[in-house]
């Protein structure tokens, strides 16, 4: 749903443990995200979550981008230490147009990985005439993650770390 965030993740375990008679392994993966999601928080620091990164979430279209706002995606990218930059559109994801991607300026780009196509993506936002002169492209700060991920799964923890990563990379160097 639109507002889902991890906690709704957690609970889908559940009942999915529930219902095969697998708790323990349930709570398991689910314990498994959160300290995953703890060590991240602690890592960023609280100034981090305080000031989040803008980021504008690629995730296809030419004409007009498909996009992450709220819902799941959001709270993955909240979590990292950003924000969408269309996160007051109340969705979970979008289709805004290229003149406001302009006009809201990303910090960073999440280009949204499917099958290996992170290059094209890159090469499309490095030569459309609406993207190609944002700072985020200019500065060589476009950086993907795993499209599946980002729907809610077992990989959506990681994927926050791997975002988060990417996001603050001198945060990890410790």
């Amino acid at each position: 749903s639109d507002s889902a965030t991890f906690d709704d993740i957690y609970k889908d375990y559940e009942v999915l443990g529930n219902v095969f008679g697998v708790q323990d392994l349930a709570a398991e993966r689910v314990q498994t995200m959160k300290d995953t999601l703890a060590s991240v928080e602690e890592t960023l620091g609280e100034e981090v979550y305080a000031d989040p990164i803008r980021v504008f979430v690629y995730d296809s279209g030419e004409e007009a981008p498909f996009t992450a706002c709220q819902g799941v995606p959001g709270d993955m990218i909240k979590k990292a230490g950003g924000i969408s930059i269309f996160d007051d559109i109340d969705k979970g994801w979008a289709t805004p147009s290229w003149d406001e991607v302009v006009e809201r300026d990303p910090d960073v780009i999440l280009i949204l990985d499917y099958d290996y196509d992170t290059e094209e993506k890159t090469e499309f936002l490095k030569t459309n005439d609406f993207t190609k002169n944002l700072r985020a492209v200019k500065e060589g700060r476009i950086y993907s993650a795993c499209c599946s991920d980002m729907q809610g799964s077992a990989g959506s923890a990681k994927a926050v770390e791997i975002m988060a990563r990417q996001f603050y990379p001198e945060k990890f160097e410790k």
